[in-house]
């Protein structure tokens, strides 16, 4: 989302046409980014083409800007001009996907250094306060000192991910003042384009945030630069929707977090290289699973739905069993078909057997109670049938219209509880040992209370 209001006015152009700027302004504001221009970025000449008066719906991957504010560089810049020419009297309208606050040296551009921060990241770590810092900057107007805290720094194959805080401390003849910030930063072993940056690594690493603290934890602040030894350039991006509150929430206390801010400066490294081989094993699964904190209250049988199709896509992902062993499974259906006459039926039976050899959905939700057992996960029934067949027949009631009988009342924590199963199995895949799960769930409250609406014992 960006960052702050900024309007900037000045010249802008397409990468091959510096020659043909058009004047115009950026803003930059909780609505979004936008661009105006007196006259379209790629203009088309009335004479050579009599419908040029119509709008014509462009995308323009760069756009290059001189403004009063500094340099700029757009990306994904699109909108439906009329395509005449600067001074015709006309203001286009475009739409900005990102705003970068800096000039780019290479077209299309590419980045080797990522660098970003969270709402919450702050309040999750919890990086130390000041202590003695050496002064790096003793001007007249006071005295700057630095110092970093290095939390984790892994190597993952395909680049650099670290974990840090800074602290920025100045101080004057009349006044004090310290800013901390922890953040992200990637470094991949090839310059890649924003997009990408934000697809395989911005993307995973937030959502490890948002999983660890069970909150949403938006983007907050992005700055790239083009090499390591080069200055970071902001990067305001078009996301809709306020950034979240700055003062830390309560479910942000150790009891209530998945992953403790002791735990991070511990197995730091080891949790980020797990969670970013899970987040390339099942995306689909962490979306639907952190997508609810992302949205709205909505009804019962959305949520219900979701939470357990994210269930089957983790079983699925991770283990993929089938009722029988392929080779048993071919020769059931090949001596099934063979005793049917008609043609037509016997291949249609054929398609229909020959795909019928996966679990059902109520066996998965069983496994995974199981697997989420032996991963740490506490207060769970020795019994799980009654759970697993009570979720399975709601979402094939949601889904599919069957009839069953489902207590309505309790759905809403038996996927409740689902979803702490889904976490505990995946803790142990990130490299949580059970004793260290069992530990955080039996701390935290909402699992206790899901676990109470259940009936089932909380007593370890």
């Amino acid at each position: 989302m960006p960052t702050s209001e900024i309007t900037a006015t000045g010249n802008w152009w397409l990468p091959d046409k510096e020659d043909k700027p058009a004047r115009g302004t950026l803003r930059i504001g909780a609505t979004g980014l936008g661009l105006e221009l007196d006259g379209a970025l790629d203009p088309i000449e009335p004479a050579s083409t009599p419908q040029s008066y119509s709008p014509t719906w462009v995308q323009h991957e760069t756009v290059c800007g001189d403004t009063d504010a500094g340099l700029f560089t757009l990306l994904k810049v699109q909108g439906m001009p009329f395509g005449l020419p600067p001074g015709s009297g006309t203001t286009e309208q475009y739409t900005v996907q990102a705003a970068i606050e800096a000039a780019v040296l290479e077209f299309p551009p590419s980045y080797a250094h990522l660098v970003f921060s969270t709402d919450y990241l702050d309040h999750w770590i919890r990086p130390e306060g000041p202590r003695a810092m050496a002064p790096v900057d003793d001007g007249p107007y006071g005295v700057t000192a630095l110092r970093r805290q290095n939390f984790c720094s892994v190597d993952l194959g395909e680049g650099k991910v670290e974990l840090y805080a800074f602290t920025r401390a100045k101080a004057s003849q009349y006044s004090a003042t310290i800013e901390t910030q922890v953040v992200w930063g990637v470094t991949p072993n090839e310059p890649a384009p924003l997009y990408v940056m934000l697809q395989d690594w911005v993307g995973p690493l937030q959502n490890l945030v948002s999983f660890a603290t069970l909150s949403p934890n938006r983007v907050a602040d992005i700055r790239v630069s083009e090499a390591t030894d080069t200055p970071l350039a902001r990067v305001h991006l078009e996301l809709r929707g306020d950034k979240l509150p700055a003062s830390a929430p309560s479910y942000l206390w150790d009891h209530k977090l998945l992953l403790t801010p002791a735990v991070m400066r511990d197995h730091g490294a080891e949790i980020v290289a797990g969670w970013m081989r899970l987040s390339a094993e099942i995306p689909t699964v962490i979306a639907r699973l952190l997508g609810r904190d992302y949205q709205t209250p909505t009804i019962l049988e959305y949520y219900v739905s979701s939470v357990v199709q994210a269930a089957e896509g983790l079983h699925i992902a991770l283990w993929n069993r089938r009722s029988r062993p392929a080779d048993q499974h071919a020769a059931r259906v090949r001596d099934c078909v063979q005793s049917i006459a008609d043609p037509d039926l016997r291949t249609w039976a054929g398609q229909v057997l020959t795909n019928a050899n996966g679990l059902s959905l109520r066996t998965r939700l069983a496994e995974l109670v199981e697997h989420s057992r032996e991963a740490g996960c506490p207060f769970l029934p020795e019994n799980s049938n009654d759970f697993c067949r009570s979720l399975a027949d709601y979402r094939n009631l949601v889904s599919h219209g069957t009839r069953a009988s489902v207590e309505v009342s309790e759905i809403y924590w038996q996927a409740s509880a689902l979803t702490w199963v889904l976490r505990a199995i995946m803790l142990g895949r990130i490299g949580l040992e059970p004793d260290q799960v069992r530990r955080q769930f039996a701390l935290n409250a909402e699992y206790q209370h899901a676990a109470h609406q259940l009936g089932w014992s909380t007593e370890e």
